[in-house]
């Protein structure tokens, strides 16, 4: 399955086009949390206040929705 990861920040969206191929969700855990690592080491957390990772399949529908104003765990 292809996994497409979207940001958005309440008024734009960051369209992800190309997205990455995985077996499964729980396979593409590991290119979440590097996503999120990598967006937590650019932005300060002021800045991603409201921001919201959309992971969606090919047909658009969202399969996780993960606040980015947080911390990782």
């Amino acid at each position: 399955m292809r996994l497409f990861f979207h940001v958005f920040d309440g008024t734009e969206a960051i369209l992800d086009q190309e997205g990455v191929e995985v077996d499964s969700l729980d396979d593409a855990r590991q290119t979440i949390i590097s996503d999120l690592a990598e967006l937590h080491r650019e932005f300060q957390i002021e800045d991603r206040r409201g921001w919201v990772l959309k992971v969606t399949d090919g047909t658009g529908a969202t399969l996780l929705s993960i606040p980015l104003d947080g911390a990782l765990h």
